[in-house]
């Protein structure tokens, strides 16, 4: 008779956070995929942008250039003319390097053209993308939030990003003067925000259902266009 295999007391709880820890490495992947993505499709967008504006390129160029990549690289199917002149609108929109790999970098390629097409003003832009960051939206539900016009219920569309980025972390040693403390007031807040951006861009981790499985669709084929905004590939 086969021997019964008797495990140690505590192989279930063992077992259960080597799976959290392979979990959490593939989530972490994913989104490094995607930041790269994003960081990719800035890059070329911004040289089609200015080579357009230096040379005087025509829709041949952008039509010549889809071939040429889709042939360089055939497994990735980012490269098609669309998703050029979605590049090209990308860099437009968002000219600063910084702002892009700092804030829109945390979001997948596919939330960024939501954003172009839905959207027609910077500010309107920035509260979704802030929004989206800080509740970890997918992409539907930043669409649906975007038809219903969530901003406008809600305020002010204006967003400061730079008060939302991380600060250095600031100390303070001994008792301030009331005067003292007055002038350090709006830097306790900065810190105050900046430690609200780590805890949201943490949340994006955690809370990250829907936008791990889009991620393993851009790992596998590298953000394929095939799946249009509205799911159905248009």
């Amino acid at each position: 008779m086969r021997d019964l295999l008797v495990l140690p007391g505590d192989y279930a709880a063992w077992l259960t956070a080597i799976k959290q820890h392979v979990q959490n490495v593939q989530q972490r992947a994913v989104l490094a995929v995607n930041r790269e993505l994003v960081l990719l499709y800035w890059h070329i967008g911004r040289d089609i942008l200015e080579r357009q504006q230096a040379q005087g390129w025509g829709a041949k160029v952008i039509d010549q250039l889809a071939q040429d990549l889709t042939a360089a690289f055939p497994d990735m199917k980012g490269f098609s003319r669309r998703n050029l002149l979605y590049m090209r609108s990308f860099a437009e929109a968002w000219p600063e390097p910084t702002f892009v790999q700092e804030v829109l970098a945390q979001l997948p390629w596919y939330h960024q053209v939501t954003l172009l097409d839905k959207l027609k003003t910077r500010s309107d832009r920035e509260w979704y993308l802030a929004r989206a960051i800080e509740h970890g939206w997918s992409r539907n539900v930043m669409w649906h939030h975007i038809s219903a016009a969530l901003h406008l219920r809600s305020g002010n569309a204006v967003t400061n990003f730079e008060q939302r980025l991380p600060a250095p972390r600031m100390r303070w040693r001994g008792r301030a003067s009331c005067r003292t403390r007055h002038r350090r007031a709006p830097r306790i807040r900065q810190h105050e925000r900046a430690r609200h951006h780590r805890c949201a861009r943490h949340r994006v981790l955690q809370q990250f259902d829907c936008l791990l499985a889009q991620g393993r669709r851009q790992v596998r084929g590298f953000a394929g266009e095939g799946e249009g905004l509205n799911g159905r590939g248009e």
